[in-house]
């Protein structure tokens, strides 16, 4: 409303001062430009967020704002700010958060929307653990979990501490990251992290470490000794298929069953039975640690499965065996070459 001083003449002689109203016409929605959360960010920890919006009205004024989860449901009207906090709905994954925008004489924007994942298996502080946390790694690739506070919109993750080549960019709470080879050098890999958040402020640096180990054991043998034969069992791939009943049921006076060949390879297992065979092993790795064996009396060690290491193992072994097949894994992951040694029965 505009306001003017004017001179008006009663008719006796005398002037008065007066003001004239005047009243503006606003028959138009005020615009949002834009909906933001959390800058931009990925992933948010907390169901707290920062919510930044760019709007405008050319006549009356920007008054208010609000909020969705669903785009049905509303929170209330609060005093329009370019910067507000929301509540994300619980449950992890992706979120929808909607917004609109009135003007001093009531009118509405249309509704605008931006995504974010919340992810609240993520530390909700500042900090950042390679391969969740694991001491070793075999790969150059490894995958960051990322924690961060609330309203938290930007990270730099480095190799570096000084972060001199690397840019901004949005949060996200796990990240695919290489660290640096150093060719075989067994030295600790470091990754650094730091955040920015919505206001602009930038935290301190978060590190963790992980030792690469590339080489797997070495020294690896096995002497088989034998014992007191056990009882025999089918050896697996002895026999190629089988037949396996498949029940169907039928109404009337004719029921029926359907056979059908089960290849035994995809069900693959070895047999079991007394002890009749001990194995002595042995392995070494000098930065991982020898962790698992596998032992079959198949090539390859075929149908093995993956055990704590020990340097005496008591095993079954099926009366047509001829050899035992075993290799060894370290901590990082490392598979060693199969060693093998022939059984004398």
């Amino acid at each position: 409303m505009a306001r003017g001083d004017y001179l008006y003449n009663l008719g006796d002689g005398d002037t008065y001062d007066v003001e004239r109203a005047e009243i503006i016409f606003d028959v138009t929605p005020p615009t949002v430009d834009s909906l933001t959360i959390n800058g931009g960010a990925l992933n948010s920890t907390s169901t707290e967020i920062t919510v930044t919006l760019s709007a405008s009205d050319a006549d009356s004024g920007l008054a208010g704002i609000s909020f969705s989860n669903d785009g049905t449901t509303w929170g209330d009207w609060q005093d329009y700010s370019t910067h507000a906090s929301w509540s994300l709905s619980t449950g992890d994954g992706l979120k929808t958060v909607y917004g609109r925008v009135r003007d001093s004489v009531g009118y509405v924007s249309s509704i605008v929307s931006d995504t974010i994942s919340l992810d609240t298996t993520a530390p909700a502080e500042h900090g950042l653990s390679i391969n969740d946390g694991a001491l070793y790694t075999n790969k150059v690739t490894v995958t960051l979990k990322i924690g961060a506070k609330p309203g938290t919109a930007q990270m730099q993750v480095s190799n570096e501490g000084n972060f001199a080549d690397e840019e901004w960019e949005p949060y996200a709470s796990r990240k695919s990251w290489q660290v640096t080879q150093y060719l075989d050098y067994v030295i600790p890999r470091l990754v650094y992290a730091r955040y920015k958040d919505v206001s602009g402020n930038v935290s301190s640096t978060y590190l963790d470490d992980i030792i690469m180990d590339v080489n797997a054991p070495t020294g690896c043998s096995v002497d088989v000794t034998p014992g007191v034969s056990g009882s025999s069992l089918r050896t697996v791939g002895a026999e190629a298929t089988a037949m396996h009943l498949l029940s169907i049921s039928a109404t009337g006076d004719y029921p029926y069953a359907i056979y059908l060949p089960l290849v035994l390879n995809e069900f693959c297992t070895l047999p079991a039975g007394p002890a009749n065979i001990t194995l002595s092993l042995e392995a070494t790795d000098d930065l991982s640690g020898v962790a698992d064996m596998m032992i079959s009396h198949l090539p390859d060690c075929k149908c093995g499965t993956w055990e704590p290491y020990s340097t005496t193992k008591a095993w079954y072994a099926p009366e047509e065996a001829t050899t035992i097949y075993v290799k060894f894994r370290d901590s990082a992951g490392n598979v060693s070459e199969v060693v093998t040694d022939t059984i004398s029965w």
